[in-house]
């Protein structure tokens, strides 16, 4: 029986990831608040090379790195990218939306508009506080394809307390369900 590499990779790339992340949960204030597991100064600048686009522009800069504290968080799952409303956001990994909610605005309870794509391994990827969506639950996307523009639908605050805090806030669960580092998907969009 030959089976495919790239499958047998992934599985053992979902397998290690997934040992990880239950070891973390044990220690998982530690872990989130330790500044060892994103170095924000690799990822200020990210790029997107959105499906749509011409060229490539700039997506936004990190605001709150995975782990770090937030008004609402103390260890935020997630990473927060910075940018001006409308700012195209590709999916950082191929897949299918699984949920869309539009028509929130701002200071609504929640992440606001937000998508999820589910990615071949189970992965839940939302992509939260959206100014618009671009797809409909049950549609296939591909990585770097436009699935919506940034805003700041729901609970979303700025540092100078006016609320114009305009962003991303991009988290991924695995398939059981415990959040994951999204560093690694955003690789592709670092200049």
């Amino acid at each position: 029986m030959a089976y495919n590499s790239e499958l047998i990779q992934g599985a053992l790339k979902t397998y290690n990831n997934l040992g990880s992340t239950i070891s973390r949960t044990k220690k998982r204030t530690n872990i989130m608040r330790s500044p060892k597991y994103i170095n924000t100064g690799k990822y200020k600048t990210l790029t997107s090379t959105v499906s749509g686009n011409r060229g490539s522009g700039k997506l936004g800069t990190v605001t709150v790195p995975y782990g770090g504290t937030t008004k609402f968080e103390a260890a935020h799952p997630g990473i927060d990218i910075a940018n001006a409303q409308g700012t195209k956001i590709p999916s950082f990994t191929s897949g299918k939306v699984t949920q869309v909610i539009s028509n929130k605005k701002h200071g609504d309870q929640g992440y606001g508009n937000y998508v999820i794509v589910t990615d071949a391994m189970g992965g839940q990827h939302r992509y939260s506080h959206l100014y618009q969506t671009f797809v409909k639950v049950g549609s296939n996307v591909r990585q770097g394809e436009s699935i919506g523009s940034m805003g700041s639908t729901g609970q979303t605050y700025s540092a100078s307390g006016k609320g114009e805090g305009t962003h991303l806030d991009y988290r991924i669960k695995n398939f059981a369900g415990q959040y994951v580092n999204p560093t690694e998907y955003l690789k592709n969009f670092i200049k």
